[in-house]
């Protein structure tokens, strides 16, 4: 099959070198993409159908396009492709700066010979993928396609993305509140740890009503932000979860009466994690290794039945320990450390012994909170039996069975709760 090509007209042909069939297979491969270039006049060059070409087209003696020989391999055509793209053409793919270089299968920032050596490497039109990274348009198989991207972007560059290094921050920005947007706020502090920037931000005015902010930055990271910053924990800056990371111990309060206490801890790994963020409470938080497994607990408390039953000072806080655990944080593990609870077990059951009718000022007379705080006790240590024989023998009203409901619902719906 012979077709006439300008091309093969050209002084630019050389009769019979190698490099010539590359410029061929070149411009048949500018024109199946149009970021490419152009192929020759009147000829259209594109794969046929399970990913096939059409065939190698190489100049005749003539000056004609002719199909090339059958022994010439498919792959070795887009070898030399693309070593005519290298050579011949190299600004034919994306401009080099460009966001994105499709191609780049070791993401090295240049499309070149590296990738293709990969994607030749792992080519399988029909089998399963040996390397991930050869199978650049994901679509589950290393064929001509994954060759084909590589051409029309061979020669492009990205610009590698900066390391961090240490100490190498983003410059400070002030923060606003969600709260007081219109409040300026001036650094008070900052901590490098890492790539990372730890900064506490205070309100110019001193206003009561616009708290302390922290932000975290760090580069190519989203900001972290956290408001009503009561303080940054001394343990901020050690590995409190054990995975070989800095965390930062952020606690805030809203200068309530008594409420509200949250912490967060983050991990400054590659990556800022959010690992622990407790529910807003009248309980703060602190952090003891009970284990001694160079891992840290987070010891807080559970206000569920915070004036439910009775005024704040008779409201039972029932003790909480969370523990850290990969890949989900900080989860309620109160059972796990149940000898904990051995002291306020003992206190709260000799309360309840002692308890008279309001005497906990419960509002309708009865000993609930007196009795109450016992009971949680034995459910968060994990032992739901004790808890309602307890509730039985020491609560001396009708409406028991009712209240161990009431407990029953508020308990098992608690985030702070392990279940059993």
């Amino acid at each position: 099959m012979k077709k006439p090509c300008d091309f093969c007209q050209s002084p630019e042909y050389d009769h019979g070198a190698v490099a010539n069939e590359a410029l061929i297979i070149a411009r048949s491969l500018r024109s199946v993409s149009p970021s490419v270039g152009r192929g020759c006049q009147g000829s259209r060059y594109q794969l046929g159908e399970a990913g096939r070409w059409t065939g190698c087209f190489v100049c005749d003696t003539e000056g004609g396009l002719v199909r090339a020989k059958r022994w010439i391999p498919t792959v070795l055509c887009i070898v030399l492709t693309l070593l005519a793209n290298a050579w011949l053409w190299p600004a034919a793919g994306a401009a080099p700066g460009n966001a994105s270089s499709p191609g780049d299968a070791n993401v090295d920032g240049v499309v070149d010979l590296f990738d293709l050596v990969i994607i030749t490497t792992a080519y399988n039109p029909t089998g399963p993928v040996s390397d991930p990274r050869a199978d650049v348009n994901g679509d589950g198989v290393v064929n001509l396609f994954d060759l084909v991207i590589v051409a029309a972007s061979f020669g492009s560059s990205t610009p590698p993305t900066p390391t961090p290094t240490p100490g190498s921050v983003p410059p400070p920005l002030p923060p606003t509140d969600s709260t007081c947007p219109q409040e300026t706020y001036a650094l008070q502090h900052e901590r490098v740890i890492g790539h990372y920037a730890i900064r506490l931000w205070q309100s110019v005015p001193g206003s009561f009503e616009c708290l302390d902010i922290v932000t975290i930055d760090a580069w190519a990271q989203p900001r972290v932000q956290i408001e009503a910053v009561d303080s940054l924990d001394d343990l901020t800056g050690s590995d409190i979860t054990g995975e070989g990371h800095p965390d930062v111990i952020i606690h805030t309060f809203t200068r309530g009466a008594h409420c509200c206490f949250s912490t967060f801890v983050y991990d400054l790994g590659p990556a800022i994690t959010k690992v622990l963020e407790t529910p807003e409470s009248n309980c703060p938080s602190t952090f003891v290794d009970f284990d001694s497994d160079d891992s840290f607990e987070c010891l807080t408390c559970d206000d569920l039945f915070a004036y439910r039953y009775c005024c704040y000072a008779g409201s039972p806080m029932v003790k909480v320990i969370l523990d850290y655990v990969l890949g989900q944080g900080f989860v309620p593990a109160s059972p796990r450390f149940a000898h904990l609870y051995a002291g306020d077990i003992a206190a709260h059951t000799l309360q309840a012994q002692m308890a008279t009718p309001g005497g906990m000022c419960e509002d309708d007379g009865t000993t609930k909170c007196a009795v109450l705080a016992v009971v949680l006790d034995y459910l968060y240590a994990g032992f739901p039996q004790y808890a309602w024989a307890e509730l039985y023998g020491l609560y001396h009203y009708p409406d028991v069975a009712a209240f161990r409901a009431e407990i029953e619902q508020a308990v098992y719906s608690s985030l702070l709760f392990t279940p059993h």
